[in-house]
Parts: C-alpha cells; sequence; structure tokens
C-alpha cells in the first residue's frame, strides 16, 4: 500500500514529460522524411565506373579530355566526379596542355570542369594552383587563388590566372613577379597585371612596372621583357638607378646580357653634382659609366663620361 503514491508520481511524471515532447518539441512530419530521403538518394550516385575516359566536344570540337581511375555519375544532378585523372586541353584539334589532378568535379548541364592541385604542363611552362575552373560559355581556364609558372630561366608567380586553353595568351593579376635567371644573378620584374604570350615567353608587365637586379633598379608604367632577346623594354615615365647614377628618359631598353641600359626620348642623368642630357643615354653597368650619343646639352667631368657625338 505505501508504494502506491510513488507508482502514481512516476506515472503522473512520464505523462508530463510525453505531453511536453508531444505539444513542445518539433517533429519531422512525414512529408519533410519523404523529401529528406528522396534528397539522400539524390545525392548519391547513379553511375560508379573504372577507368573511364570523358571529353567536352561541341559541334565537332574537342576541348578537353580526362581519364580517370574512377568515376562518380550522378544523373539527377549532372555532376560527375572523376578522380585521379590525366588530361588534356585541346587547341585546333591536338593537346595544347596536359594535366594531372586527384581530382575533377564536371557540370555537364553548365559545361565546365573543376580541376582541383593541378600540376600542368606544356611546351614551355608547367604550372601549379589550388583550382582551375574551365567553362565552355568563356572558353578560358581561370583561378583566383596562387599560381606559380616555371620556364626555362623563369620563374612566375601571381594570384589570379585568365587564359586560352593552350596558353597562348595568359594574363596574371594579384601582384604579379618574375625571377629571371642569368649567368648567376636574377632579374625580378613586377607590376600590377602580367600578359604572359605562351608562345614567345614574353612578358608584358603594366601598372606602376619595375625591374630589380642587384644595385639596378628600373621604374616606369609598363615593362617588356623579350625573352628571346633577353632583354627588358621600359614604356613611359622611365626613372633608372645604379648606385649614384639617377636617370630619366621616356624610353629604355636594358640589355640583360651586356648589362647596359639604353635611354632615349628626353634622356637625362645626373651623377653626384654632375648633370646631363642627350639624344640617347648608354649606362655601362659592367664599368659603371655613362655614354652619350646625339646632341650633347651639358658636358660633366671625363672621369664620368665618355662622349659620343655624331
Amino acid at each position: 500500500m505505501t508504494n502506491k503514491p510513488y507508482i502514481l508520481i512516476v506515472m503522473l511524471a512520464l505523462l508530463a514529460v510525453i505531453f511536453a515532447w508531444a505539444v513542445f518539441i518539433p517533429k519531422e512530419s512525414v512529408t519533410e522524411k519523404i523529401n529528406k530521403t528522396l534528397q539522400e538518394q539524390k545525392n548519391k550516385s547513379d553511375m560508379f565506373m573504372k577507368g573511364v575516359t570523358f571529353s567536352e566536344i561541341v559541334n565537332g570540337v574537342k576541348y578537353w579530355e580526362i581519364r580517370s581511375v574512377t568515376s562518380e555519375v550522378n544523373n539527377s544532378t549532372g555532376i560527375a566526379d572523376l578522380n585521379q585523372i590525366n588530361g588534356a586541353f585541346f587547341k585546333n584539334g591536338k593537346p595544347s596542355v596536359k594535366f594531372i589532378s586527384p581530382k575533377v568535379q564536371w557540370d555537364m548541364n553548365k559545361k565546365s570542369i573543376r580541376i582541383e592541385t593541378p600540376l600542368g604542363f606544356d611546351k614551355k611552362y608547367k604550372f601549379e594552383t589550388s583550382y582551375l575552373d574551365w567553362s565552355l560559355s568563356t572558353k578560358k581556364m581561370f583561378t583566383d587563388r596562387d599560381v606559380v609558372f616555371e620556364g626555362d630561366n623563369l620563374i612566375v608567380t601571381a594570384r589570379g590566372l585568365s587564359s586560352d586553353a593552350g596558353l597562348e595568351t595568359m594574363v596574371l593579376k594579384g601582384g604579379p613577379k618574375a625571377r629571371i635567371r642569368q649567368d648567376g644573378e636574377v632579374l625580378e620584374i613586377g607590376a600590377r597585371v602580367f600578359e604572359i604570350n605562351g608562345g614567345t615567353g614574353s612578358i608584358l608587365a603594366s601598372g606602376e612596372a619595375k625591374a630589380v637586379r642587384g644595385d639596378l633598379f628600373i621604374r616606369s608604367e609598363s615593362l617588356f621583357y623579350d625573352k628571346g632577346k633577353n632583354n627588358a623594354s621600359a614604356i613611359k615615365s622611365v626613372r633608372v638607378i645604379y648606385k649614384d647614377i639617377r636617370a630619366w628618359s621616356d624610353f629604355a631598353v636594358y640589355d640583360i646580357v651586356k648589362n647596359t641600359v639604353l635611354l632615349s626620348g628626353s634622356a637625362r642623368a645626373v651623377r653626384g653634382e654632375d648633370e646631363l642630357t642627350g639624344d640617347r643615354l648608354i649606362i655601362d653597368l659592367k664599368n659603371n659609366k655613362i655614354m652619350i650619343k646625339g646632341r650633347t646639352k651639358v658636358v660633366v667631368d671625363e672621369d664620368n663620361l665618355t662622349r659620343e657625338a655624331r
């Protein structure tokens, strides 16, 4: 008899808990459960394949080809995950850029691919980045992450890349920098934007362009590095600093092999208290001399100047 009150209290407490659960705690409806189940099924792969080759061909034009070790294709979402891949972009029907990657996601509806941590290479360069996107709508390769290009005696770093599938025209942003090795020294070029010609390896650096090699500093609005000629041309508002020499001009050419800087167009140079102008000024970096070609307006001490009048 003495246990009945306790049993009644326990039963009332249990009923209170059940009532609270029924009234206050939200529960999934049957419809929500069905939708959730359908979504889970939708996210599952419809097909799992091994050793398959995929490609994007539109109107008879092949844009890329990817060989994957394993692949999962979801027909509901139109997304394919391709794993452990070897691939290539095509230009004029031939492979132009090859790449390897642990994973590629292919959106079959949008006709685009995302390549994760690719290692790519063509005849002149190899490159790495966190991911690389390609879309049929733009026919461009794109990334807004850090990218590194490496070629013969040349390394280029940037944050952001836009390029055609053949790497023939590459635009690099995010403070791109180039390091060019020559005779044990390094010429560093920087600017706001780089345009790289993949065929020739030349670089057009635009926006606060600068070049530095040892004691030499060149600044201009833009700078063109010609890989074939192995020189760098500074264009507009050129300023050159080399040890105790300060020079200005509209245009300048730095010959990397000869180690000379030719200034033209309102060329002017200052060394200590001496100032000189001429049609063309040549700074001989190896011998630390300034030479004048053309008309001379100022004559300086012969120890610092060799004049070559017309």
